[in-house]
């Protein structure tokens, strides 16, 4: 069957959708966040081998203790968030990305609060570009799937991170860096 073609949900009116306990499985776009102003609130939800689990696009969006599996088997694959446009605000409290090729992609003048976030056997932990701004606080990057992984990618002129407390183990799963 593979992965269908389109948006699992499409959200783009409506000024406060709130998500619990869903699980979003094999779609090209797992859930579509758009609209200026717009908020879209998560807890507690499941998204699994989705193309992207996650777009959002000049929304705002809460994402709390929900885990992505970009796939379910190495090699990693997929996006687990895409956060751009100048209106989108992306927060994570707690929650898991694994599996992915790139787990958080933050670009074009996003702002970003990440807390607590979880970060395994992904290609790239966070990928940060276009004058995006990240605040990464108490989140941990562990267990390696090959010795080019990259835990945090931040280019372009006016991106900027502020890292406070987290973890970075370049380990793999056999304990080799």
């Amino acid at each position: 069957n593979g992965i269908s073609t389109a948006s699992g949900i499409s959200l783009a009116g409506g000024n406060f959708s709130n998500f619990n306990s869903i699980q979003v499985l094999n779609f090209q776009t797992g859930i579509l966040c758009g609209g200026s102003g717009n908020i879209y609130f998560f807890n507690d939800d499941l998204f699994v081998n989705n193309g992207t689990a996650l777009s959002v696009n000049g929304a705002n969006v809460q994402f709390k203790d929900s885990t992505i599996f970009g796939t379910t088997i190495l090699p990693a694959a997929n996006v687990g968030v895409n956060a751009t446009g100048a209106g989108s605000f992306f927060v994570m409290n707690g929650g898991s990305c694994a599996l992915c090729d790139i787990s958080i992609s933050i670009n074009n003048n996003t702002i970003a609060t990440i807390n607590g976030g979880i970060f395994k056997f992904n290609n790239t932990g966070i990928a940060q570009s276009g004058g995006s701004q990240l605040t990464l606080s108490s989140s941990n990057f562990e267990i390696t799937n090959n010795p080019t992984d990259i835990n945090i990618q931040i280019s372009g002129a006016g991106t900027f991170a502020d890292i406070i407390g987290c973890e970075f183990n370049g380990a793999s799963l056999t304990n080799v860096p």
